[in-house]
């Protein structure tokens, strides 16, 4: 009993205060480092959320400022460039746009009904899109960036009073198991050019077929006389043996193409 009176009221000895001095100590920076790695990720999250916002609203300008055709079709220098708003002072804005544009290939089920069992790749329509870049940095560390990559489609366009220029048949006389080609290019009511048109053309399969070496752009086609006919008595008078239309949005742009004469 008298042992236990005495460890009962006998103080801590200093390597006891010490120990829990130390113990006390090392609970105190965890907490304070989980606070401070809370606070940072809390703050970053903050900028990721500002980013993202300046991000999206650089986007929407773009893709307004790109719905004038003659804004789209340009060199695009107005953003490729570093952009700054006021009501963000710490972020910057680093725009890359490549201008030559990239195509779609086969984007639909219309474009490639008039290639079926066709060997010679996809269909496609060229520069429909641009990709655009946006990097957005708040620091001068590389950590601290938000980077997206965006398509920006080419914008509607009106076809009334859109004008075609036809080259071909070249040669414009052709025998028997010869072929010519047309070349066809579109233009919209300003002179600028149409160029992701859906063309079809077809034969005239009394005297020609399609070539295999017509290129499936649309924009050129070749056919070649395959077919005996037989000469009437007068010399044959040239013949309309291709017909052509290029569509856009789903209105027809008519072509004419001239004739070829078989000697």
């Amino acid at each position: 009993m008298l042992f236990y009176w005495r460890m009962k009221n006998r103080g801590l000895s200093l390597t006891e205060v010490v120990i829990s001095l130390f113990l006390l100590s090392f609970v105190a920076l965890i907490v304070l480092s989980m606070t401070q790695t809370g606070f940072l990720h809390q703050k970053r999250n903050q900028e990721l959320a500002r980013a993202s916002l300046l991000a999206s609203k650089t986007i929407a300008e773009i893709r307004l400022w790109a719905q004038d055709i003659g804004n789209f079709q340009s060199d695009w220098s107005t953003y490729n460039t570093t952009l700054t708003y006021p009501e963000f002072p710490n972020h910057q804005v680093e725009v890359r746009a490549l201008a030559a544009g990239r195509p779609l290939h086969s984007p639909s089920n219309e474009l490639e009904s008039q290639w079926e069992s066709d060997p010679r790749g996809t269909r496609d329509l060229p520069r429909a899109v641009v990709p655009v870049e946006i990097t957005v940095k708040w620091s001068g560390n590389d950590r601290d960036t938000f980077r997206i990559l965006t398509y920006v489609a080419e914008p509607q366009r009106d076809v009334t009073g859109a004008t075609y220029a036809i080259t071909g048949p070249t040669p414009d006389s052709i025998g028997m198991n010869q072929s010519t080609k047309y070349a066809i290019s579109v233009n919209d009511a300003s002179g600028r050019p149409l160029q992701n048109l859906l063309f079809t053309w077809k034969a005239d399969n009394r005297y020609f077929t399609e070539a295999p070496d017509s290129p499936r752009n649309g924009r050129e086609f070749r056919i070649v006389r395959d077919k005996v006919v037989k000469p009437p008595t007068a010399p044959p008078p040239s013949v309309s043996p291709v017909q052509c239309y290029a569509n856009f949005g789903g209105v027809n742009i008519p072509i004419i193409p001239k004739g070829v004469r078989l000697p």
